[in-house]
């Protein structure tokens, strides 16, 4: 088969692949919209039946991915812990979408800032230490510079540092 022969070949080839592959996406295209459509028409469907979207305990598990491993008893324990809004309907309880929503911000663990180190964001942000006012402070700091100077070498008293050098004046009482 010559380079000539070969060419046409393979752009005839070519030509009804291509054909093909249009067709095939035309036709995947209308299955594509048609499995939308149905699941349109399954969630208005849904909707219907449950309009408040309320869930018992057991289906609202079926609303976190099974990794999580979220089951009913967990979520009543989240509903005695005063995180989960539970609706009780004849013995029966009830979850809302919003209100697991709402649990689960508030179960989102917040951050502590740190109190201590070298790079703390803000310095004068109130810090763990000394609950003392600053009167106090200053009170506690004058007493210390008190008990210190008490604390130092007191005047001789001996004999020898008492002997009269000279007329000494008796401070008046």
């Amino acid at each position: 088969m010559n380079d000539s022969a070969r060419e046409e070949l393979l752009m005839q080839v070519d030509a009804e692949t291509l054909s093909e592959l249009r067709r095939l996406a035309r036709k995947e295209k209308r299955e594509l919209r048609e499995v939308i459509e149905e699941a349109f028409q399954a969630l208005i469907a849904q909707r219907r039946r449950n309009p408040l979207n309320l869930y018992t305990l057991e289906d609202a598990c079926g609303l976190f991915p099974s990794e999580i491993g979220i089951t009913a008893k967990d979520l009543k324990k989240e509903a005695r812990r005063g995180r989960l809004a539970v609706i009780k309907v004849s013995r029966k309880e009830f979850v809302s979408e919003q209100a697991i929503r709402e649990m689960l911000a508030v179960c989102q663990e917040k951050s502590r800032p740190r109190v201590s180190g070298s790079d703390l964001a803000d310095p004068t942000e109130n810090q763990s230490g000394s609950s003392l006012t600053p009167e106090a402070k200053s009170a506690l700091a004058a007493l210390k510079e008190q008990s210190l100077r008490l604390r130092g070498l007191s005047p001789d008293t001996s004999r020898q540092s008492m002997k009269r050098r000279g007329k000494v004046e008796q401070p008046p009482r």
